[in-house]
């Protein structure tokens, strides 16, 4: 045993020794019991572990050997090891991200009685996790639907309070089912949205405790997103996973609206959702601090049978913007019998904003284009799996291109991306998804309109989102006999744009391609691929501007087209889609293409014409709402097996490592202002003939 306060005053053996410390707890798999040190300020850890530890793990030799390690640590130093690593007694609410040290068993077990008489081994794994990052991209046809488990080991201390431990899924595709020291703890269906386990009677305090999660992906015709989707259906913890432990009495969740909100005042209303066991006296402080921290006002409500709460207008908000995503943080405790019990923080981006009939999109009062891209939950390597560094750089990337919008593909995407369109001024089209297939039975439509009410309700407070997308290209490629029949479609798409409108009255619904839709939905994009798909890029101009009389509210969502990052040509297919048959100094012949996307090399020198020329048009548009390029990134698809590249969409800005093609810097040069950056020539396309 020796003490780290006689270490303190030697800083490289202190740094050392905790190197060795946290080798040693992940090692130990987070097998801790936790006892006071008698030291006034001081706290000890007790590790409790055997000697074989020691030679299966590689303990560095230099530490001490045998039953058990004995630390005591200076507090400071040891209240930072249980923030980041240990689950401890606290009077108030506690979460800790368990992403670490999981199991994985590639095994389709259905039910979990048989999972014990399984003898295959259990790999080591951290979460976020699926099991499709290699299969999804490989040459093979198809990849890997099926079911597989995941296992946690995790030590719950002794409370002395009673405690609600529950389990934060951020998303599990396509299924769920959880299990904890061997009994059902939930289920939940849909792998885009979070969800919540309650396991606060079946952890054992003081013990170990263990988690096991089915995750599922295969085939289900009654779940959304169809099997006929462009893009791949990952399974596996795809997400973060949270250990929550409330007090007995806590704030289960928080509603924000903006009911009000112009230049001159806003509104705030505050919808509350609350576990109460008891009955104690209850009341919630409601305190709105500036960025600064400065408290602009602070109020008190009773709780009785209320749950929503008008909060007094400010004046002069300070209003979000792409330009200055300014944020609000509004603190709620709960206080019973005048002691404070649980408090929860939530931010505010006060903004209004409108779609013009047959015009332009307005934010606080000001035309505003709408600059845009499309985001697939994807990178190579990682399949969909990918932490939260990755969420951010990819809207921090969108975000240094110029753009101001970006429209989720074609699903709600994790936590940490809207976190990040909040705080970096990007406006979002979120997406339900409902993504082709058409409408299918009861159990189809009623799984449908869960998902889409979670969704809702769980970015609810995002200032970010202005559309809540109802699907996209629903009417198109059947699961269901009669799935494409128009009046099934339309009646179901109302009932979603209804589901919206209750849940959220004060944002705009929106979809794209199916046509039916166009007065259902506020806001509506038709399916425009000039110079693609069909036509040609010259005309572009003519086709907008014989669709934005035709639809009430416009806006154009996915356009562009594939292309090889490094590939280019001389003589690219040009705006009336003529392509050469011959170049150099011969003559040169033109044939007329119906589609490039059939004819066309997939060149980047194409691409970047088209874009320009796209750009070009749309900027000086003033009755133009805006419009969204299809992809960022490109994406893997297992629709596609012809692709220059298997299996891979290749239309994005930057390819699947995150390479930037010459097209990012296209629409850099257009959409940056400050500071102002110019696009000379290609980066990709350094050795030419000539």
């Amino acid at each position: 045993m020796f003490l780290l306060s006689e270490l303190i005053h030697q800083e490289t053996l202190s740094y050392n020794f905790f190197e060795n410390a946290l080798k040693i707890t992940k090692s130990l798999k987070e097998n801790y019991i936790f006892i006071k040190s008698k030291r006034e300020n001081e706290e000890a850890i007790l590790l409790h572990t055997a000697y074989n530890y020691h030679k299966n793990w590689g303990i560095d030799e230099s530490f001490p050997c045998g039953d058990f390690y004995f630390i005591e640590c200076l507090k400071k130093e040891n209240d930072y090891l249980q923030k980041k690593y240990f689950i401890t007694e606290n009077e108030h609410r506690q979460s800790y991200l368990i992403t670490s040290d999981w199991f994985y068993l590639e095994e389709p077990i259905e039910n979990f009685e048989e999972l014990s008489k399984n003898s295959n081994e259990w790999l080591r794994i951290n979460l976020p996790h699926t099991w499709n990052k290699i299969d999804a991209l490989d040459q093979q046809p198809g990849y890997r639907r099926s079911i597989s488990w995941y296992k946690k080991e995790f030590y719950l201390p002794k409370f002395s309070i009673n405690k609600k431990i529950v389990l934060h899924f951020e998303g599990v595709n396509n299924k769920a089912e959880i299990y904890v020291t061997d009994r059902f703890a939930g289920k939940h269906v849909g792998g885009y949205v979070g969800f919540d386990i309650d396991i606060s009677d079946l952890v054992k305090e003081g013990e170990q405790n263990f988690i096991f999660v089915k995750a599922d992906n295969s085939f289900d015709p009654f779940l959304i997103p169809s099997q006929k989707s462009d893009f791949v259906l990952y399974g596996g913890i795809t997400r973060n996973v949270r250990l929550n432990i409330y007090p007995e009495e806590y704030i289960k969740k928080v509603l924000i609206q903006t009911p009000i909100v112009s230049k001159e005042k806003a509104a705030t209303n505050v919808k509350v959702e609350l576990n109460l066991t008891n009955e104690n006296k209850f009341r919630l402080n409601f305190t709105l601090k500036e960025n600064s921290g400065k408290t602009i006002f602070s109020r008190k409500f009773e709780v009785k049978n209320k749950n929503e709460f008008s909060l007094p207008e400010i004046k002069n908000p300070k209003l979000w913007s792409p330009q200055n995503p300014y944020l609000y943080s509004l603190e709620i405790e709960l206080i019973a019998n005048d002691k404070f019990v649980d408090k929860i923080t939530e931010k505010i981006g006060y903004r209004f904003y409108e779609f013009k009939e047959h015009g332009a999109f307005y934010l606080n009062g000001e035309r505003l284009l709408l600059k845009g891209t499309h985001r697939h939950e994807e990178l190579s390597g990682f399949g969909n799996a990918l932490p939260d560094s990755i969420h951010r750089k990819d809207i921090q990337m969108i975000k240094d291109l110029g753009a101001n919008f970006v429209r989720l593909a074609h699903y709600p995407q994790a936590p940490e991306v809207y976190k990040a369109c909040d705080e970096l001024g990007i406006l979002v089209w979120d997406e339900n998804p409902w993504c082709r297939g058409g409408v299918g039975p009861k159990q189809w439509q009623d799984n449908t309109k869960e998902i889409f009410q979670e969704m809702i309700l769980q970015n609810y407070n995002h200032p970010s989102i202005i559309l809540w997308s109802i699907g996209n290209e629903s009417d198109w490629l059947p699961d269901f006999e009669n799935g494409d029949n128009p009046d099934s479609l339309k009646k179901f798409s109302i009932q979603l744009h209804q589901l919206a409108k209750r849940l959220d009255p004060y944002r705009l619904t929106a979809t794209r391609k199916f046509s039916g839709t166009e007065n259902i939905v506020d806001v509506f994009s038709p399916s425009i691929w000039s110079g693609w798909y069909s036509d040609v890029y010259k005309n572009y101009k003519s086709t907008l501007e014989k669709v934005h009389q035709q639809y009430k509210r416009f806006f154009h969502a996915e356009y562009g087209g594939d292309s090889h990052l490094g590939r280019h040509t001389e003589n690219p297919i040009d705006g009336e889609g003529k392509i050469q048959t011959s170049g150099g100094e011969e003559p040169i012949n033109k044939i007329q293409s119906s589609s490039v996307a059939n004819i066309g090399d997939w060149s980047e020198s194409y691409i970047v014409d088209l874009f320009d020329w796209y750009l070009q048009t749309t900027q000086n548009l003033d009755w133009f709402s805006g419009s969204a390029q299809w992809i960022f990134r490109d994406f893997t698809t297992p629709l596609r097996p012809e692709n220059p590249i298997p299996y891979v969409n290749e239309k994005g800005l930057v390819d699947m490592n995150n390479n930037p093609k010459d097209a990012y810097y296209v629409f850099k040069s257009y959409w940056t202002k400050s500071p102002a950056f110019c696009y000379i020539e290609s980066h990709t396309w350094t050795e030419r003939n000539g």
